[in-house]
């Protein structure tokens, strides 16, 4: 009896129900997410021989990154090092503990694209010194975990020189 009294009470409480209106589960605004093509780059790698590769990357990586991601060896990377945060024109933070501390990812990249990429700082240089020759060392030279991509990368054309002689091989 008392489930029959309650399906009485609860029956016209339904029925007077009226429905939420609809509404869309998404809606497009005027910034939407970013699509892979947004966000993704493309290298060109030429080693010493001359072979080339061309691989995608992602906006934020480095170049050291995507030859990692794509079996390609231009040197071991460490973290560890000294990283310059650039605030302002007159505010260059060093944060010590979050670069790299290797340079054995020696790459050399062409000028035209050497304007667009981040100017090599102190730390890369020092690095570049203490690991490779100076008749090795050129403007172009960079260390590839010191050149993230960017979007005006797209197509940048990476060389890597012929790897530093391990003891005992020639």
């Amino acid at each position: 009896m008392l489930s029959q009294t309650l399906r009485r009470v609860a029956r016209p409480a339904l029925r007077s129900a009226t429905p939420a209106p609809l509404r869309a589960l998404s809606t497009v605004t005027e910034t939407s997410a970013p699509t892979v093509a947004d966000i993704t780059v493309h290298i060109t790698f030429i080693d010493h021989e001359g072979s080339r590769a061309i691989v995608p990357g992602r906006i934020g990586m480095t170049i050291s990154d995507v030859a990692e991601l794509h079996g390609i060896d231009i040197g071991p990377t460490c973290g560890g090092g000294v990283v310059d945060k650039v605030h302002s024109e007159v505010w260059t933070e060093d944060l010590f503990g979050e670069g790299v501390n290797l340079g054995y990812d020696h790459v050399k990249i062409p000028q035209v694209w050497l304007e667009k990429v981040r100017p090599r700082g102190d730390w890369e240089l020092e690095l570049l010194k203490n690991y490779w020759d100076e008749d090795d060392i050129e403007d172009s030279s960079r260390l590839g975990s010191h050149v993230v991509l960017e979007k005006a990368l797209d197509g940048i054309q990476v060389f890597i020189p012929d790897g530093i002689p391990v003891e005992g091989s020639l």
